[in-house]
């Protein structure tokens, strides 16, 4: 299904994946109203993985409507990188992502991460390692009883279904350097071993997620690569993807962070529900015909005061409002309300740029179960 989609395909828009934003229930709320091309997990050690714990695999949880996905994989371990690259294929994955561009210092700082691009050969070994593994999967892990019935529990339990005649593709997640942009360097490195995509996020390890993105970074890879070039950093809307498609001729554009609490941030449409030239709108999903969640008037307009919500603003807020809280069911479907404080994030993000947001933002920073927030949202 990647494959396809990058071959026939000239503007990729995908979600990046987030540790600890893009599970199961946030990609299913941004395919079913941004519906972006590509879905990415969050990242699981490869180590752990192998290791056959209900709680490691149940980060990969997906569903078919999220296809296509990758399953992303961290560590430094070639032999690891294999076993678990087994575990993806097996759960039925369309590809595989190897996370070597994560500027934590709990994976950084243990080689993993963007730390793999001060080793260059051992990245390489690790990229061979998952492209054997597609290559076996077939006919491996028939040894690993416990790893097979946990697979096979997961699949059914996930209603996912195994197609193995589906190409798997094995992409790289990474950055421009670690002290310093080596972007050329680095990508010719990569394309050593004909990855079948790479995304570039363009800063440095040691920029983090500080300053601007360099964006001219990604136009260089471009020009060195000979596999399809996926750009990342500071693109928070649709016109932001555009214009890096534009300044940069890459294949795809990711975006992470400025999906967070707008999931229709993917698409075309204009901003709508408010009359233009009349109000300026805060909108709870960029680019989406129910996304208006209030306005303040720049000009008073025919039957309105001036600083009031616009007309119709309670009816977009409650419209918003059931996205809010068909995120939260997810979520509880997916994981339960037991870690429901892991939720809060999400929901608190949605709220924003109008009036009364803030106190929204403070009630959500406190919910614990579906019940508050349909509370909050009544």
């Amino acid at each position: 299904m990647i494959k396809n989609l990058l071959k026939n395909k000239k503007q990729i828009l995908a979600l990046a994946p987030m540790d600890g934003y893009t599970d199961c229930a946030f990609r299913e709320i941004v395919k079913k109203y941004g519906n972006p091309d590509l879905l990415f997990t969050e990242f699981v050690n490869a180590q752990g993985l192998i290791r056959a714990t209900d709680k490691l695999v149940d980060i990969l949880r997906y569903t078919e409507i999220q296809r296509p996905i990758a399953a992303q994989l961290f560590g430094r371990e070639p032999e690891y990188f294999y076993q678990a690259a087994l575990v993806v294929c097996k759960l039925g994955f369309d590809g595989i992502d190897i996370n070597m561009g994560c500027p934590a210092k709990n994976i950084a700082g243990k080689g993993g991460g963007a730390a793999l691009i001060r080793e260059p050969e051992l990245a390489l070994d690790i990229i061979k390692a998952v492209k054997q593994a597609v290559a076996d999967y077939r006919e491996r892990l028939s040894d690993q009883n416990d790893l097979v019935d946990l697979i096979e529990k997961k699949k059914k339990e996930w209603n996912i279904k195994e197609d193995q005649s589906r190409e798997i593709t094995i992409s790289i997640k990474t950055r421009t350097g670690y002290d310093e942009d080596i972007t050329e360097e680095w990508i010719e490195t990569l394309n050593k071993v004909k990855p079948d995509f790479i995304s570039l996020h363009a800063r440095t390890f040691k920029q983090a997620y500080k300053g601007e993105a360099d964006w001219g970074a990604i136009k260089r890879a471009v020009k060195v690569s000979k596999v399809p070039i996926i750009g990342n950093g500071d693109v928070k809307s649709f016109a932001d993807a555009q214009k890096m498609f534009k300044q940069t001729g890459c294949s795809g554009v990711m975006i992470g962070r400025g999906a967070v609490g707008k999931p229709s941030v993917f698409r075309v449409e204009e901003k709508v529900g408010f009359k233009s030239g009349d109000i300026e709108p805060a909108v709870i999903f960029n680019n989406s015909n129910v996304s208006a969640k209030g306005a303040c008037l720049r000009r008073q307009g025919p039957c309105q005061e001036a600083g009031k919500p616009a007309s119709g603003w309670k009816t977009q807020i409650s419209e918003a409002g059931k996205i809010v809280l068909e995120h939260a069911k997810l979520y509880v479907e997916y994981k339960g309300e037991k870690r429901f404080y892991e939720m809060r994030k999400h929901l608190m993000s949605y709220f924003s740029g109008f009036e009364g947001a803030k106190k929204m933002r403070v009630k959500m920073s406190k919910v614990n179960g579906l019940k508050d927030v349909a509370r909050c949202l009544s």
